[in-house]
């Protein structure tokens, strides 16, 4: 089978191998829930309690979605206690699953609390487990590192594996990228470039900067026929333009070269200078296999600042392809309430 192919639950259960499709690969259920309805006003879970996955990305396995991202930021120094797991079946009814790491869980010379965020998910077939990485810091930013954490189950209690400065260099805010066997690093160099790393074989480490971007966080990448980086600019909690980094090369992300960055920065794809008060964390590409579509969804966080901590929410956005010449830079648009099926672009 190929990493993107589903297989059920139950066999997989009885081979003793976790049943995933991660979505930094695509989602590819055959046909994803093209009639979901993304409503920009209403993040509650299931118990009417609201959603806490800040900084976080959404994984499929099984026909069910899991979105996976930080606890309500709390004190001084907006930190999180941990990581939430959420799931759905239709990407609009979410039920809480468990709280899948703690603060308290971290062992790296120090003692909590700890800064965590943008935590980010990957398979590692090869050993049949599930592997998260995090922006690791103190409250204050002294340690910029990532933390490493693994799992047999994706909404399982992750074990600490460790933190470190992925290639000996200072890391901020960050992201991880899949494609098929491999695995990469994006994040914030120094709060200086967007370097991409790919993982090693157990994806417990990076195995050095092949990729430069420009000085950005909120960092993810996603993949149409070619590459696509997409970043903010660095003004804290406070919201501003998005970038978005194109690229000729189709290959291999680790070494593209980012083709339309002027004055260290890429262009905005979408028509507001705060990128309507949010801030990226996350592509999401849905794939409909028997139709040979897919969807993007920009996923974002809504700070709020200075109200981190009470009024911190999401907005999710379609990415808006040219269906004759998806090919040309795209677009996202700002709409309170839309349906995935509508913003659908041929597979290449």
């Amino acid at each position: 089978y190929s990493f993107c192919t589903l297989l059920t639950q139950n066999i997989l259960e009885k081979m003793r191998l976790p049943v995933v499709l991660l979505s930094m690969c695509s989602v590819a259920i055959g046909a994803y829930p093209r009639g979901a309805v993304v409503d920009n006003t209403k993040w509650d879970d299931a118990n009417g309690a609201f959603i806490h996955a800040h900084g976080g990305q959404v994984v499929e396995y099984n026909n069910v979605f899991y979105w996976i991202g930080t606890t309500q930021k709390q004190g001084g120094g907006s930190l999180s206690e941990g990581i939430n797991c959420y799931s759905s079946q239709d990407m609009v009814n979410w039920k809480f699953e468990n709280e899948i790491f703690h603060n308290t869980s971290v062992v790296s010379g120090g003692s909590p609390p700890w800064r965590i965020e943008r935590p980010k998910v990957v398979v590692n077939r090869k050993n049949n487990n599930f592997v998260m990485w995090f922006h690791l810091d103190t409250s204050s930013f002294a340690i910029q590192s990532v933390g490493v954490a693994k799992c047999s189950t994706i909404c399982g209690d992750y074990e600490w594996v460790g933190g470190f400065q992925p290639d000996g260099l200072p890391s901020y805010d960050m992201g991880l990228y899949q494609e098929d066997d491999n695995a990469y690093l994006v994040r914030s160099v120094s709060n200086q470039y967007a370097g991409i790393s790919q993982l090693n074989a157990d994806y417990l480490n990076t195995t050095g900067i092949t990729s430069k971007g420009p000085r950005m966080e909120g960092v993810t990448i996603f993949k149409l026929s070619t590459y696509y980086l997409l970043g903010s600019h660095l003004t804290g909690w406070s919201a501003n333009p998005a970038q978005l980094c194109t690229t000729p090369d189709s290959a291999n992300v680790a070494t593209a070269t980012w083709d339309n960055i002027q004055n260290d920065q890429c262009p905005n794809p979408t028509s507001s200078g705060t990128t309507y008060e949010s801030q990226s964390t996350f592509v999401l590409r849905l794939e409909d296999t028997e139709r040979k579509k897919y969807s993007f969804v920009f996923m974002a966080d809504i700070w709020n600042a200075p109200n981190v901590n009470s009024q911190a929410t999401y907005l999710w956005l379609p990415i808006v392809f040219n269906t004759t010449h998806p090919e040309e830079f795209p677009h996202i648009p700002y709409a309170q309430k839309w349906t995935i099926g509508d913003y659908e672009v041929d597979m290449p």
